[in-house]
């Protein structure tokens, strides 16, 4: 049997968006808004956001945002907002 070369695991850091050096990934929670706004020439919507975490309590109450990763979408509609992009719409009824 060899000796092992691997190298020695050291405990994982973790991830804490306020701490300095943190990764802004891990804090920036997807949120609902609703959409107030839609400039389709240049691909940004204005939203109202719908609840509060760590990325809508950096934000204010509006935000414009990307629609590069969603299609169709309008005034009224309830999306998901990450990282200033729209990734989904939601279905509310």
């Amino acid at each position: 049997m060899t000796e092992s070369t691997a190298p020695e695991r050291t405990a994982m850091k973790t991830c804490d968006p306020v701490d300095p050096g943190g990764c802004a990934l891990c804090g920036d929670e997807a949120l609902p808004a609703r959409v107030i706004e839609v400039r389709s020439a240049l691909g940004v919507a204005t939203v109202a956001m719908l609840a509060t975490g760590i990325a809508a309590s950096a934000a204010a109450s509006t935000l414009d945002v990307a629609l590069d990763l969603v299609d169709g979408v309008g005034v009224g509609d309830v999306v998901l907002v990450h990282q200033g992009f729209v990734i989904s719409r939601m279905d509310v009824r």
